[in-house]
């Protein structure tokens, strides 16, 4: 069990990491990008904001990719056994706090997808012009959802990596008898 539970943290952490790198990447990425350009008109930024979201997109969903093929699967899957074994070893406020908190992260994590996958339609009928009314405003809603939702996954990424991390620590160890010679 003991391989299964550091299975369940080491895929939280890079779940944790993935998420982090997201949430710092984003406002270095726009700080080089401002929405208006500059009264003067001579602009030293690198990229313009609609450059910058376009790169932010394609890493945001590259990202997504990246994590929703191995590191989140593999998380719920071994964080469920170990929620499993904790329920069964009776340790009832463990079990709910590790079954809640995997609960919020794969919620919010979907959530999140799904807001990706409605921004970026909307931001190509945006740009393409086939959109009236208040679009912008409403890609506006649904990006600051976005952030709040990725916010609430990342905390609750958090919260079941140290509660995976204390389980592992108060778990008892076996270790071999070293007055007993091996049987074979």
């Amino acid at each position: 069990m003991r391989i299964v539970q550091v299975l369940a943290f080491a895929c939280a952490v890079i779940w944790l990491t993935g998420n982090l790198l997201v949430i710092v990447i984003a406002p270095t990425l726009f700080a080089h990008a401002p929405p208006k350009a500059p009264a003067n008109g001579v602009s030293q930024d690198i990229v313009s904001h609609q450059a910058a979201g376009a790169i932010f997109g394609d890493l945001l969903h590259a990202s997504s990719r990246v994590l929703e093929a191995g590191p989140i699967p593999g998380c719920v899957i071994a964080t469920v056994l170990v929620t499993i074994a904790v329920w069964r070893s009776r340790r009832i406020l463990t079990g709910v706090l590790c079954s809640a908190t995997l609960l919020v992260a794969a919620s919010a994590h979907a959530w999140g997808s799904l807001l990706q996958t409605r921004m970026a339609s909307l931001l190509a009928s945006l740009l393409e012009g086939t959109t009236e009314g208040s679009g912008w405003s409403t890609f506006s809603t649904m990006h600051r959802q976005a952030e709040m939702v990725m916010g609430g996954e990342t905390v609750a990424v958090l919260v079941l990596a140290i509660v995976l991390a204390v389980i592992i620590a108060c778990a008892p160890t076996v270790l071999p008898n070293p007055t007993q010679t091996p049987t074979l």
